[in-house]
Formats: C-alpha cells, sequence, structure tokens
C-alpha cells in the first residue's frame, strides 16, 4: 500500500500525522519510493502524536499516562463496581463506544438522562472510569486531546494525510 500525495515538501524536521499504524507504514514505503534515503520527517498514527506531544510539552507531569491494557483494566474494574459482569466482547464494545465519545465531544452526563438504560448504564461506567483515573492521578490517551488544546506553549502544525474526515476532537487541534 502507498500513500497518494507528493512528498516533496516535507522535511526531516516537519511532522506527519496518520490515521492509523497501516497508513504510517504506507507512508514510510511511499517516501522510501519518492525520496530514497533523506531524512524521514517525525510520523505517528493519530494515538502516537497525541502521546508525543502530550509528552514533548508536559515533560514533567505529575500524571502518569496509562497503557491500553491497564485502561481496560480500570475500566473492567468500574464497569465491576457498579455490578456489572464483564466479559471480553463487553469489554472491547465498551472501550470502542468510551473512544467515539472522545472523538466525538459527547459528554457521559449527556446520556445520563437519555431514559436508555443501556446508555445510563455505559454513561455511569464512564463516570465511574473518570473519577477511579482522578483518584489514582493518571491519564490514558482520550485526555490528551484536551490538555493538548489547554497547553501554554506553541507546537508546529503537522501534516496530515490518511484521514477522510476529521472527527471534532481532531478538527479541534488541526
Amino acid at each position: 500500500m502507498w500513500i497518494n500525495a507528493n512528498l516533496a515538501s516535507l522535511t526531516a524536521q516537519d511532522s506527519v500525522v496518520l490515521a492509523n499504524n497501516r497508513q504510517v507504514l504506507a507512508f514510510k514505503k511511499t517516501w522510501n519510493l519518492q525520496r530514497g534515503t533523506s531524512a524521514l520527517p517525525q510520523t505517528f498514527a493519530w494515538k502516537q502524536y497525541l502521546q508525543n506531544t502530550w509528552k514533548a510539552i508536559n515533560p514533567n507531569s505529575s500524571k502518569r499516562l496509562i497503557s491500553a491494557i491497564e485502561s481496560r483494566t480500570l475500566i473492567n474494574q468500574s464497569m465491576t463496581r457498579l455490578g456489572q459482569i464483564v466479559d471480553t466482547r463487553l469489554l472491547d464494545e465498551v472501550v470502542k463506544n468510551m473512544d467515539y465519545c472522545h472523538a466525538h465531544l459527547i459528554n457521559p452526563t449527556q446520556l445520563l438522562d437519555s431514559h436508555h438504560q443501556n446508555s445510563e448504564l455505559f454513561s455511569a461506567w464512564m463516570l465511574d472510569y473518570q473519577q477511579t483515573k482522578l483518584t489514582l492521578n493518571v491519564l490514558d490517551v482520550n485526555d490528551l486531546s484536551t490538555l493538548i488544546l489547554n497547553r501554554d506553549r506553541e507546537i508546529s502544525q503537522p501534516y496530515l494525510y490518511g484521514f477522510k474526515t476529521l472527527t471534532p476532537e481532531q478538527s479541534g487541534l488541526f
């Protein structure tokens, strides 16, 4: 797979953000075909970009960034604490829906009064998970875009490739 783009204007000092890891590999292959052995710009998938940028603007943060596995464990604990029997498929769906809510700027409190039991349960799990993160003084990757938006220092604007449309979260950053 290749990226259908002319990469001639990019330099090693630039940053490139792509939609996923597969596109990062395609970008690197395209770069090799178009630019040969010249230095590759910093190339990130979306979530890698968030992590790298947050670390760059907050190198001495007191909050620890947790991994996807740690995040899943805390979500599982929140669901169990609220009386839900958790299996892998349910946890996968909850994680996917949490990512969707963050990407589309949907606040969990909006779902509390939806009068749909599933939405209200999901919202309660999300709120409990957020409270757990506050208590433990940790962050997950979904918290990073807000922190990057509220930064107090300037960051360079990356080049974007491979996004069909930007989510509201991404539009706010770019």
